[in-house]
């Protein structure tokens, strides 16, 4: 099932981060003709303002937060955005999770206000990506560029859907869609000594086999033509995010659980990927 883009959510915490998410989503709803609403969370812990110096306010109300959200959107986008401004009582992390149920895509910044400073990933963005229920984009703070849109598939239902999300956009922005899987060539121990049984051309053509079933299996219509098969080989995460910057790639797309993972919220690769991605990543639950 892929989801119905009515519309995009973006969380809003007054963050630089969270700028680049709000940016980066209206340029995206503007591609793909879909609406934007950004959605700043607020109680008495999470007060934002328009002030650096702002401290705590004990009349901190909805209209406060409403008049700081749209006084963000305001300086990010100008004031003819046409971006859907709503405030939420409610911790960020489950006020995005509630807009997850209603919404096609939610945006997050990899950081916000909160946390320390060198966390590659913050913990609203991690607690909607293990819990939304539909796409995740993760946006970082560097300049989104043109290219491919890099998916990972394993042969897992969410990979394969992965696909099929990437290869329904706009393709004017990005015409290519690279279906990339990783395989790594077995090193096995025994009692004895370390040995390696080499079967590298029957493991690299049988991986071969599972991406070329992949693509001809999921529903990609016409859009078929436009993916271009690509193998990797190594460990799944790392090879994704070099192929990322080696294609200049404009987002990576991953499914939430990969093949072979424990029912896990979060697969490794997808956490592995979501972390450490210079371009945004889109999470497919």
């Amino acid at each position: 099932m892929l989801w119905e883009m009515e519309r995009i959510v973006v969380g809003i915490d007054g963050s630089a981060s969270s700028q680049h998410a709000l940016e980066w989503a209206h340029s995206f709803g503007a591609r793909e003709g879909v609406p934007v609403t950004a959605l700043l969370a607020w109680d008495w812990l999470n007060q934002t303002s328009l002030s650096d110096t702002a401290r705590f306010d004990p009349d901190y109300s909805a209209e406060s937060a409403q008049a700081a959200l749209d006084g963000i959107v305001d300086r990010a986008l100008g004031p003819d955005h046409g971006v859907t401004c709503e405030v939420m009582l409610e911790h960020p992390g489950p006020a995005l999770v509630t807009a997850s149920e209603t919404a096609g895509l939610v945006v997050v910044g990899a950081r916000g206000m909160g946390g320390f400073r060198g966390l590659l990933l913050g913990s609203v963005s991690r607690h909607v990506l293990h819990n939304s229920k539909c796409p995740v984009a993760v946006v970082r703070d560097v300049a989104v560029q043109p290219g491919p849109i890099l998916v990972g598939v394993d042969g897992s239902e969410t990979s394969a859907r992965a696909l099929e999300w990437a290869a329904q956009q706009n393709q004017a922005e990005a015409p290519q869609v690279i279906a990339a899987l990783s395989w790594q060539y077995p090193i096995t121990a025994t009692v004895g000594p370390l040995f390696i049984v080499d079967y590298r051309n029957d493991l690299e053509a049988g991986a071969r086999g599972l991406l070329d079933h992949l693509i001809e299996s999921a529903d990609l219509g016409d859009d078929r033509d436009r993916v271009e098969p690509v193998l990797l080989e190594g460990s799944a995460a790392a090879e994704l995010l070099r192929e990322a910057d080696r294609r200049r790639a404009s987002m990576i797309v991953v499914g939430a659980r990969g093949e072979g993972r424990m029912k896990a919220l979060l697969g490794s690769v997808s956490d592995q990927v979501a972390q450490h991605a210079t371009c945004p990543v889109i999470v497919i639950p």
